[in-house]
């Protein structure tokens, strides 16, 4: 079971299914999970991801999203520990309303500085799209390219409903 653990740390396995694609050194090709559509869709799915000059092609493309993507985790990341630090500087003499007090204190500092990465990050987000869009990749790759673009989209769609969450959740 520990060996399962450690392969699920190393490779960030938060859910499951999780389907890994590795390369011969270990090196993540493409994660997915659970897809609709059945067995030729998968297959159709897995061919794409496996596809190396394809994948190649793109590059460019989705190095502009990768780097965008972890700049966000880092910072997200760091805000997460901002507020644990916070936290564990609450002595352990204090009353019980004084933890209370602090901890709100920790959770508001939370939610402003990921408020405060959400709108860096919206606001420089949607630019990245026109970006990878005037990459240029081979006409037989488009697909592809066009598939990344898309799926940033999306992502970027989800972090504008997560900052709008926690706008409001701050105005409550």
């Amino acid at each position: 079971a520990s060996y399962i653990k450690q392969l699920c740390k190393k490779y960030a396995v938060r859910g499951f299914p999780t389907v890994l694609i590795l390369d011969s050194t270990g090196k993540e090709i493409h994660r997915t999970g659970y897809r609709k559509g059945g067995p030729k869709e998968y297959l159709e799915m897995l061919f794409e991801a496996t596809d190396m000059d394809a994948i190649a092609a793109i590059k460019p493309v989705t190095d502009i999203f990768k780097e965008f993507n972890q700049g966000l985790e880092k910072e997200m990341n760091a805000a997460m520990e901002e507020a644990r630090a916070s936290i564990s500087s609450i002595p352990v003499t204090a009353t019980d309303e004084a933890r209370k007090e602090a901890r709100k204190k920790s959770f508001e500092l939370l939610i402003d500085r990921q408020i405060a990465v959400l709108r860096k990050y919206v606001a420089s987000g949607k630019e990245l799209s026109e970006k990878a869009n005037a990459c240029k990749v081979p006409d037989k790759y488009s697909r592809q390219k066009l598939k990344a673009i898309n799926k940033h989209r999306q992502d970027y769609q989800r972090l504008v409903d997560m900052l709008k969450h926690l706008e409001s959740r701050g105005k409550q």
